[in-house]
C-alpha cells in the first residue's frame, strides 16, 4: 500500500466517522437505560438491605425498612439529576 492509497484510505474513514458524528444507535439507548436503572436501584436495595438489619436488631415492624428503602430511591434519583445537570441535558 503506498503512501497515497494509506492517505485515502483514512480520509474515507474520517468522513465516514463524521457522517455518523450526531447519531445514536439502539445500544446506546439501552446502555442509558441499564446505567440509569442501576443508579436508582442500587441505593434503594441498599437502604432495604440495612432497614431490614436494623428492624431486626431494634424489633420494629418494616419501619426502618422502608424509610431507607424510600431514602435510597430519592437518593438515586437526586445522583441521576445531578449527572444529567452536569452533562448538559444529554
Amino acid at each position: 500500500m503506498s503512501k497515497k492509497d494509506f492517505i485515502d484510505c483514512v480520509d474515507k474513514e474520517s468522513e465516514r466517522l463524521k457522517s455518523r458524528e450526531g447519531k445514536k444507535g439502539l445500544w446506546h439507548f439501552v446502555v442509558t437505560a441499564c446505567s440509569i436503572g442501576w443508579l436508582v436501584v442500587l441505593p434503594a436495595l441498599g437502604g432495604a438491605y440495612i432497614g431490614r438489619h436494623i428492624d431486626r436488631w431494634l424489633g420494629t415492624n418494616g419501619y426502618w425498612t422502608m424509610s431507607l428503602m424510600m431514602s435510597g430511591l430519592g437518593v438515586g434519583i437526586y445522583w441521576i439529576w445531578k449527572q444529567n445537570l452536569h452533562k448538559g441535558g444529554d
